[in-house]
């Protein structure tokens, strides 16, 4: 089975941190009994030999494909062709190419039947390590299990024989603690501080804040709301999450319950939520979001909460402002199907979500901006609110 390693931080890129990971197509045991040979030699390979070195991991030299740099040294390692070295198995290859070159690599080593291998990438996510370790090692824990869990290399790390090489569900897995984080340290302090345990995900993506909560708390049941396709099943357009949602499925079957519905359009049931998480949903709405909301806010239990993030990235041009949404009355199901298209409906400023909340009876107790500038809110009912 393929699994990704954390191996630490690079540095500031566009003022977001950059992490270096390695994903090891066979289990990364393999590579403590071989010797380890970077494959490419420019900034990937110095940051990799940098982060493997702090591990207690040393490098016996580099491979690449530019033949003028064969029999060279840097920092005082030799640079080797990879055909002299393909002739032993003796060796761990990390790919530290450029994303572009990454397939032709795979390739030139699945040619010589070569599966020892790591892939290095430098990506974005949320390093937890300084806030909450336990919780750094969780989600590392959780974004293996979607990506790699009962899958071979060759279909999580897909071989293409042309265009970039890009593992989109690990990367927006990444990405998407940048969106989320503060949502993912409020939501311990939460639950342990209130004795949470009826949860309503809505719009669960891959599995992956789920999965994090199930593992962390063992009493706690979550009910996740997917949008409905025409078949009865999980929506065409959030089919492409159904990967990750069947592991989580599979591994909390018992806690983990599905209701197919849109939370725009469709009547709810009377049952009660001591949280609600809407982690980058509350952008797509295409029914004017003070009904939305205020038919969640009808949702909660006394003393519970809404947790709540959404992009702070400008105005979008399509409605002048979000008071244009249209409400449920009058708007046909194939009208909705139709709004559903634009994708983010309205990106809102924070005067913009307060006014919303005020009008659908909620304060905020937390705000954040996360990594990526994104809202992160922890909402509870005026006290004047019935239940």
């Amino acid at each position: 089975m393929s699994e990704l390693e954390y191996l630490g931080r690079i540095g500031y890129k566009r003022g977001e941190m950059l992490q270096g990971l390695l994903i090891h197509t066979m289990s990364q045991h393999v590579m403590k009994d071989k010797k380890v040979i970077l494959f490419g030699a420019g900034m990937n390979a110095f940051y990799a030999e940098t982060m493997l070195k702090e591990k207690g991991i040393e490098l016996f030299g580099y491979v690449d494909n530019l033949e003028k740099l064969w029999g060279s040294k840097l920092r005082g390692k030799s640079i080797y062709s990879p055909y002299e070295l393909f002739k032993s198995d003796e060796y761990y290859y990390i790919i530290t190419v450029c994303q572009s070159s990454i397939n032709q690599v795979r390739l030139q080593l699945l040619a010589h039947g070569i599966q020892s291998y790591g892939i290095f990438i430098d990506e974005f996510f949320h390093d937890f390590s300084e806030q909450d370790e336990r919780l750094q090692e969780i989600l590392l824990e959780a974004i293996n299990i979607i990506c790699f869990e009962n899958e071979e290399s060759v279909v999580t790390i897909p071989y293409s024989h042309g265009g970039d090489w890009q593992p989109a569900r690990l990367n927006f897995l990444l990405w998407s603690t940048l969106w989320a984080h503060w949502a993912y340290l409020w939501e311990k302090e939460e639950i342990e501080r209130n004795k949470y345990k009826e949860i309503l995900e809505i719009g669960p993506g891959y599995g992956l804040m789920s999965l994090v909560l199930l593992t962390q708390f063992q009493d706690i049941h979550i009910d996740w709301m997917l949008m409905e396709g025409e078949s009865g099943e999980i929506a065409e357009n959030s089919r492409n999450f159904e990967s990750g949602l069947r592991k989580v499925r599979e591994k909390y079957s018992n806690r983990i319950n599905e209701i197919f519905c849109s939370v725009e359009r469709d009547y709810m049931s009377s049952k009660k939520y001591d949280l609600i998480i809407l982690t980058e949903v509350f952008e797509h709405f295409a029914i004017n979001p003070v009904e939305v909301m205020g038919k969640l806010v009808c949702k909660l239990e006394k003393g519970g909460k809404i947790i709540l993030t959404t992009p702070n990235w400008g105005h979008l041009y399509i409605y002048q402002s979000w008071e244009e949404i249209p409400y449920n009355e009058g708007v046909s199901d194939a009208r909705y199907k139709e709004l559903l298209r634009c994708g983010h409906t309205y990106q809102y400023n924070k005067q913009e979500l307060i006014t919303i909340f005020n009008r659908v009876g909620l304060d905020i107790e937390k705000y954040n901006l996360s990594d990526n500038n994104n809202h992160n809110f922890v909402l509870v009912k005026h006290e004047q609110m019935p239940e």
